[in-house]
């Protein structure tokens, strides 16, 4: 059903390449016969210096072209057929978003499509149906970008509900995050935000009874990473007792101490707290025993869609 906002068709057999323009980071990947054969992700933090004005920030257009600049020698390399590139957040929400995209054409030859909350939400259950860890019972799905928050509520045959949510950790960090380590009282005020902001995502929890979560992309591997010493890329589950003894430590922590956290990727290591209160406020709101790492996500999901 997502093959016909695509302008490129292809034979399965030929190789394509996946951009995902995440707000905070960008990943490749370059497949054939639905299969990976090159992936990558890279810290870029389009979103930073610029993403509560509404715009892209000169400073991260340049991060973002140079990594673009990265990948097309890459792509070019493999001798792919076609370029999949998509910009969620960031760039759906920037006022100047089409002075980054007419450059990235310009310079680079590719166009990049900015979809919808929607469709990106749709893209990421497509990717962590592709994990396995979808089964006939509702499950939520929660995705944390840096701009924007996906929650999806599905089984392994239908996409039951979707909604994206401008509550993403760049945005969260920007508007809440005013001491180091973070306040409880600004806790506290942040919480109160997710009960009046996710309202409806309750009445949904309520009404379809989601048997777990199911965490995907950058914050959940990032949080299985600090558990676990090694990011992981195949399912897993993760409990509440970890999980509450390594909120505390990252709520406590200060932006130096997190910079010598294992687990925490450069970029990542102020982000990871407000992204850390969504997680530990949803296990809560859903009374879920821990999460699910799906290791695939939006860049799978298309994939998987161009499959059909």
């Amino acid at each position: 059903m997502f093959v016909k906002s695509f302008t490129n068709t292809f034979e399965m057999n030929n190789k394509v390449a996946v951009i995902d323009l995440g707000t905070n980071t960008f990943h490749l990947l370059i497949a054939q016969d639905n299969k990976a054969l090159y992936k990558d992700e890279r810290t870029v933090k389009l979103g930073e210096g610029g993403i509560s004005q509404g715009i892209i920030s000169e400073a991260a257009m340049e991060r973002g072209i140079t990594t673009l600049t990265t990948y097309k020698k890459v792509i070019d390399s493999y001798e792919v057929v076609a370029i999949y590139a998509f910009g969620t957040s960031a760039l759906r929400n920037a006022r100047n978003a089409d002075v980054f995209i007419n450059q990235v054409q310009q310079q680079l030859g590719f166009t990049i499509e900015v979809i919808d909350g929607k469709k990106e939400a749709e893209f990421i259950y497509q990717g962590v149906l592709t994990s396995g860890l979808l089964q006939n019972e509702p499950s939520l799905i929660m995705d944390i970008g840096g701009g924007s928050v996906e929650f999806i509520i599905g089984t392994k045959t239908d996409l039951i509900w979707r909604k994206s949510y401008e509550l993403g950790a760049q945005r969260l960090l920007d508007k809440f995050v005013h001491s180091d380590p973070i306040s409880v009282k600004d806790q506290n005020i942040i919480d109160e935000y997710f009960t009046t902001e996710l309202a409806d995502l309750s009445t949904q929890i309520e009404a379809n009874a989601p048997v777990k979560l199911i965490g995907s992309s950058g914050t959940f591997h990032t949080l299985t990473h600090m558990l676990l010493g090694k990011k992981m890329d195949s399912p897993v589950q993760i409990e509440n007792p970890m999980l509450d003894k390594l909120f505390v430590k990252i709520l406590v922590s200060t932006h130096n101490e997190r910079l010598e956290m294992a687990g925490i990727p450069k970029g990542r290591e102020d982000m990871i707290v407000p992204a850390s209160l969504l997680v530990r406020f949803m296990l809560r709101k859903g009374k879920f025993d821990g999460f699910s790492l799906s290791p695939f996500s939006m860049k799978e999901g298309i994939l998987s869609s161009l499959a059909g």
